[in-house]
């Protein structure tokens, strides 16, 4: 299980190293959504979305994983974020 949970722990470094500005926007866009309503989603503030989107920040690992579901598996992540979606993303008929 230790091995495991390292292996897992290598790949979503790897990840972040791959979530560059350019892929955090175009995730961001797949969703339509603006930055303010997407960190809305994530549940993280604006500011440290902004900083991930234009590239003064590289998100967390935690954060990286959450990406990466975004990207990868929409309704999941949808499922899962669904306690952070406010009504007016809501009304946009995402889910």
């Amino acid at each position: 299980m230790k091995k495991y949970l390292e292996v897992k722990s290598d790949e979503l470094l790897n990840q972040g190293k791959l979530m560059i500005p350019c892929r955090i926007k175009a995730i961001r866009a797949f969703y339509e959504l603006k930055q303010e309503e997407f960190a809305e989603l994530l549940n993280i503030s604006y500011n440290t979305y902004r900083n991930w989107e234009i590239g003064h920040r590289n998100p967390c690992t935690s954060a990286v994983a959450l990406l990466t579901l975004a990207e990868q598996n929409p309704k999941m992540f949808l499922k899962k974020q669904k306690q952070f979606l406010p009504q007016k993303i809501a009304d946009k008929n995402l889910t």
